[in-house]
């Protein structure tokens, strides 16, 4: 696997659509689509990037922040993302930060795919560290991309 020199569609949705749709319905608009599983609110925004795609949602409140997880199309490539997590406050309705967890290059060569936590802000893309391993087992993974990015939160 090498990265392309034109981002793939879905590289597109996770890193560009994405974030551009929070920013113009607003995170509370998006995090109430995920709450209540409402996928054709992101129906659109697949089809814009070239595919069609039914995610998977998961929704918590923990402390002041609600947290809601969609899942992407299997990555096939470097810096392309398992999922998407919209994070919000209770007490700010405006606040966000938008975390991806992405596939990334393992240089040890270990037998597992690497991942990457990655965050935006406006149009900057940031990589975090390494993201949580991957277990395949979909609830386990998105609760640990979900603390994965709680940590990081906490530590800012």
């Amino acid at each position: 696997m090498s990265p392309s020199p034109t981002p793939s569609p879905r590289y597109v949705a996770a890193h560009m659509a994405l974030p551009a749709l929070l920013q113009s319905l607003g995170p509370k608009r998006v995090l109430d689509a995920i709450e209540v599983n409402d996928a054709e609110l992101f129906a659109f925004l697949w089809t814009k990037c070239g595919f069609h795609f039914r995610p998977r949602f998961f929704h918590t409140t923990y402390g002041v922040h609600r947290l809601g997880v969609m899942t992407f199309p299997e990555p096939r490539d470097i810096a392309e993302a398992y999922m998407g997590l919209v994070v919000g406050r209770t007490d700010s309705p405006a606040y966000y930060q938008y975390f991806t967890w992405e596939m990334a290059l393992d240089l040890a060569g270990g037998p597992e795919p690497a991942t990457l936590l990655g965050t935006w802000t406006s149009r900057t893309h940031t990589n975090l560290g390494e993201g949580p391993a991957l277990t395949g087992d979909l609830m386990k993974d998105a609760w640990a991309f979900a603390q994965a990015a709680l940590k990081h939160l906490q530590a800012a």
